[in-house]
């Protein structure tokens, strides 16, 4: 179905399916191409001869019924074929990825077919979904897991002796990207981390770029062992929005870096006003960087209001220039949310909002917390209402309120 040469080695009767793995589906650079045919004879030969010319592997062939494509739905990227047979236009549609696209010549004519992605589909750009920090995703589509789409290495995460082995997982425009620490997993003894920010096509999780985070271990304090003894505020630290992935690169002293969200290019090493950066969140154009001194109190430890010192800055994430910064601001881990032009956050006294632009006060609620934990507040905002607790006591500010319901 496919004929002429694959790299130079002949190819007949086949349709060749195209997975990216570290660039763009052109050709067959940086891709994983798999030519499949009903023919067992052709498809032996044509193995032989990628083994010949040290190919398989990136290019490999396979045999099929010559009707049905061995593909799980929506996974494949690129499908060429230069006479379908007994293959029927729905079946290439059937394992097309959201976005994929299928070249069929069809009466000496190469017919172009791109699948539409679904409406009513959602990404999961923060930690908690969005900005707002409603944990809850817009997507019609999502439901109980009933099958694996597919499986990405390594299978097994580190020894409870160490950090969770993901430690922070975001998706945006068809891909998933997570901190991932590759070091050696079911070893007891303390090998060090190798965290690494990794990047996968989310339809079939082929792997598309990864970088090395640096200076990320429990020397510069990422934290060691079981849950409650990572650094929680790590999840915070990467946003994926569009064709942009925004991340501290570094634990300690670290600006935020902004990277092409395709091919892992560092495009801004370190926007300017975020050097120190713990946690960050991005509305509309704003990224809102919380900066500490060192690292942010620990989950399970107790603190009060003294122990507080941060900086609130906002930068504009298209032109790359800061908008306003606030010093000297106690900021609660975890208690920071915007939304449709507003930035709230705790100070262990109040609940504060912010114009998202300006940096301008908008309004105050009092709130006091003597003291808590570090990692069981949040701050919601959702439908016009923020939403916080950080001692046990849910607090509500409806929009344009003027007082507070406890």
């Amino acid at each position: 179905m496919f004929p002429g040469q694959i790299n130079g080695v002949p190819w007949r009767d086949n349709i060749p399916i195209y997975l990216p793995r570290a660039s763009p589906c052109v050709g067959i650079t940086g891709a994983v191409v798999v030519a499949i045919g009903a023919d067992a004879e052709r498809v032996a030969e044509a193995r032989e001869r990628l083994h010949t010319k040290a190919l398989y592997g990136p290019v490999s062939a396979d045999r099929f019924d010559g009707r049905k494509l061995p593909y799980v739905d929506d996974t494949v990227n690129l499908v060429v074929a230069g006479d379908l047979a007994r293959v029927p236009m729905d079946e290439i549609r059937r394992v097309l990825a959201p976005g994929g696209v299928a070249y069929v010549r069809q009466g000496g004519t190469w017919v172009r077919t791109v699948k539409s992605k679904p409406t009513g589909t959602d990404e999961w750009s923060h930690f908690l979904h969005d900005a707002g920090g409603n944990a809850v995703a817009n997507d019609e589509h999502v439901g109980p897991p009933k099958r694996l789409r597919w499986v990405a290495g390594p299978r097994w995460c580190r020894s409870h002796e160490f950090p969770s082995s993901v430690a922070a997982i975001v998706t945006a425009g068809g891909r998933i990207f997570t901190i991932f620490d590759e070091g050696p997993t079911g070893v007891y003894e303390k090998l060090p981390q190798q965290s690494k920010l990794v990047a996968r096509d989310a339809a079939n999780g082929l792997l598309l770029w990864k970088i090395p985070m640096q200076q990320w271990g429990p020397e510069f304090g990422t934290g060691i062992g079981n849950r409650w003894n990572i650094h929680h505020t790590i999840p915070r630290r990467l946003i994926a929005e569009g064709d942009r992935v925004y991340v501290t690169l570094r634990f300690l002293d670290s600006p935020v870096s902004v990277l092409d969200a395709a091919t892992g290019e560092i495009l801004t090493e370190a926007l300017e006003g975020t050097r120190g950066t713990d946690e960050i969140i991005l509305s509309d154009g704003v990224l809102i960087v919380k900066i500490t001194k060192e690292r942010s109190v620990a989950a399970t430890a107790r603190m009060n209001k003294e122990m507080l010192d941060d900086t609130l800055a906002a930068v504009d994430v298209g032109t790359g220039q800061p908008l306003w910064r606030r010093e000297h601001t106690r900021v609660m881990p975890y208690v920071l949310s915007a939304l449709a032009g507003r930035v709230v956050y705790h100070n262990m006294e109040e609940l504060v909002c912010l114009d998202t632009r300006t940096g301008d006060e908008r309004w105050r609620t009092p709130h006091p917390i003597r003291s808590t934990l570090g990692a069981v507040s949040t701050l919601v905002i959702h439908d016009g209402v923020c939403s916080s607790t950080g001692t046990g006591r849910l607090t509500m500010r409806p929009r344009r309120a003027s007082r507070t319901s406890t």
